[in-house]
């Protein structure tokens, strides 16, 4: 006899044998149970977890000679011939290869004959989803109205091709990915069963590689074990058939990452391709490989890499690293999809991961979380208590006086003790009815829009670091060499009225040559408030009335630190440094 494949010589004959799917196989014997099996079910889900496999054991309980069981005997006549093919009641067809309206029609005609061996007539449809247009019109109607003793299967593995008239007329069981627990404990069973030896690493790589796939793990694992030239199949084995990269390999490029070592990346990239490994396979491998050690930081999990001494060394690295290489991978993944130079990309994103400007910008960002964690305990703290238990990992020595927070005015502020906003506006009535927002503007800016727009082009032609954090700002009145800023919100005001951005946005104005020499900023909401006000009071011809409008602007505050006073914080927050503050 013959050789048969593994996937194929340990098919699941049984619905005790299926691996995973509890839920499906538990709700498909109780419809058998209760007499309550549906006309029509959709199998969708990934390749390999047993869609095709479900339908033949559900046809086998159905159409089984000891009578409508929760689990077929396999031993009858019924359950071999299926298992076999050979049973004419169980129609198994591929619409991958059978997808136009004939097939169908042929069906629509034999679907009234009555079933010959059993008691149902089953109609196993594998890769539905490649039926044609014409072929699920006229396979529609016999979904609507079958014979009581007919059964539709429909398997796929892209149900979202499916019209939603067919989806309406079946009942959807999802298959899910097998965990690769199950994975490993029934390759086990297999492996004992074909009396061969398989490691734990090499399980545990199939068990990986398969992504929740039986069928490609035991394809994987059949493959090995003709590759294997001694009685054991061993990690090295199962990496060489899958093309997976060695994991030894993977924590010497990201090691070599870390450390800024970049000819040595590129001499092991090197070795790694010569071994045929594929560019795709090599990125997808090391993405999951930093998967796992942002899992293992987080103690989540439990896998056999972890095990490693050197994969848990490498757990020092700061996830702000893993954060980024991983963006960068996945622009590498994104490259490589429309290019013929797929090395040169894998190449260039391994180098860029190592590059020493990067990871130094990492860094500091780490540093600078550690420093508001540091500012803000202190800031909690009495000037003169001794700080020694805040965080351990840095050298701590007594705190010095520290510098007052500056304190603002919480309350809100009344729209006539604004600064500078009452200065701005004129109080001008206008002698018309029809009075348009337009109109009240340009009576703000004494009816010369000449000051306000200089000074918007200048804040857009701007290139400051500062002013690109308000990108929404705009200038919406000047005059009397006083501006009126608006901004989305009263956050963004109150950072823009700080002293260190207000005195930023008036040196812009100076240099651009505008006479501008103090400004408030208001909420877009509030600014919408006050031109109502105008509005109303020009069509009454009245003078605006802005007492009842409130804002929680804070007022801009001159702020001077003596130079000691930086010293001694500079000295608090770097105790091993020399800084001295200019």
């Amino acid at each position: 006899m013959s050789y048969m494949a593994l996937y194929r010589a340990y098919r699941p004959q049984k619905f005790s044998e299926v691996v995973g799917q509890r839920h499906i196989v538990r709700t498909l014997q109780n419809a058998i149970k209760l007499n309550k099996v549906a006309h029509a079910y959709l199998f969708c889900g990934p390749r390999g977890t047993g869609k095709t496999t479900m339908a033949k054991i559900m046809a086998k309980a159905l159409n089984c000679q000891k009578g409508m069981v929760m689990e077929p005997c396999c031993e009858c006549d019924n359950c071999i011939g299926i298992a076999k093919g050979q049973i004419a009641d169980v129609i198994e067809m591929d619409a991958a290869s059978n997808n136009g309206i004939d097939e169908i029609r042929d069906i629509r005609e034999k679907v009234k004959l009555m079933p010959a061996y059993g008691r149902y007539k089953v109609y196993i449809i594998d890769e539905v989803h490649m039926l044609s247009t014409q072929a699920f019109n006229a396979l529609l109607k016999t979904l609507e109205e079958p014979p009581s003793y007919c059964v539709f299967i429909l398997c796929t593995t892209d149900p979202q091709k499916i019209p939603m008239t067919i989806l309406s007329r079946c009942q959807r069981f999802d298959f899910q990915g097998i965990s690769p627990e199950d994975v490993k404990l029934n390759l086990k069973h297999v492996a004992e069963e074909e009396n061969v030896k398989v490691t734990d690493d090499a399980l545990d790589l199939i068990s990986e590689a398969c992504e929740g796939g039986m069928r490609d793990a035991l394809s994987l694992l059949d493959q090995s074990i003709s590759f294997s030239s001694d009685d054991v199949v061993d990690l090295d084995d199962v990496t060489l058939v899958s093309g997976s990269v060695n994991k030894d390999a993977i924590i010497t490029l990201i090691k070599c990452a870390y450390e800024n070592n970049q000819e040595e990346i590129l001499t092991t990239i090197n070795k790694i391709i010569s071994e045929g490994k594929e560019i795709e396979k090599i990125t997808t491998d090391i993405i999951s490989f930093l998967r796992d050690l942002l899992m293992y930081k987080s103690k989540f999990g439990q896998k056999a890499i972890y095990n490693n001494p050197e994969f848990q060394n490498l757990s020092k690295i700061p996830n702000e690293f893993i954060y980024s290489w991983l963006q960068e991978l996945n622009n590498v993944q994104n490259n490589i999809k429309f290019t013929n130079q797929k090395r040169a990309y894998l190449e260039l994103g391994l180098l860029k991961m190592s590059d020493a400007k990067i990871n130094d910008y990492n860094a500091l960002i780490s540093k600078v979380s550690e420093m508001e964690a540091r500012i803000s305990y202190l800031e909690r703290r009495k000037p003169t208590e001794v700080v020694q238990d805040a965080m351990p990992e840095i050298k701590r020595k007594e705190v010095k006086p520290m510098i007052k927070p500056i304190e603002y005015k919480q309350e809100p502020i009344p729209m006539e003790e604004a600064p500078s906003i009452t200065e701005v506006f004129d109080d001008i009535v206008v002698n018309d009815d029809f009075i348009t927002p337009d109109m009240v503007l340009e009576v703000l800016n004494n009816g010369d829009k000449t000051l306000k727009n200089d000074a918007r082009m200048a804040l857009i032609s701007s290139s400051d670091s500062i002013l690109q954090t308000f990108r929404d700002l705009t200038v919406e009145a000047a005059g009397n060499k006083k501006a009126v800023l608006v901004l989305p919100s009263v956050g963004m005001c109150n950072m823009i009225m700080q002293d260190r951005n207000y005195k930023a946005v008036i040196e812009l104005f100076s240099k651009a040559g505008i006479d501008i020499l103090d400004f408030i900023a208001i909420p877009r909401d509030a600014w919408q408030e006050i031109l109502n006000i105008y509005v109303k009071a020009f069509k009454a011809k009245q003078a605006p009335d802005l007492s009842g409008v409130k804002i929680l602007v804070k007022k801009h505050v001159a702020v001077e630190v003596k130079k000691d006073e930086l010293d001694n914080l500079a000295a608090d927050l770097f105790p091993d440094s020399n800084i001295e503050v200019e």
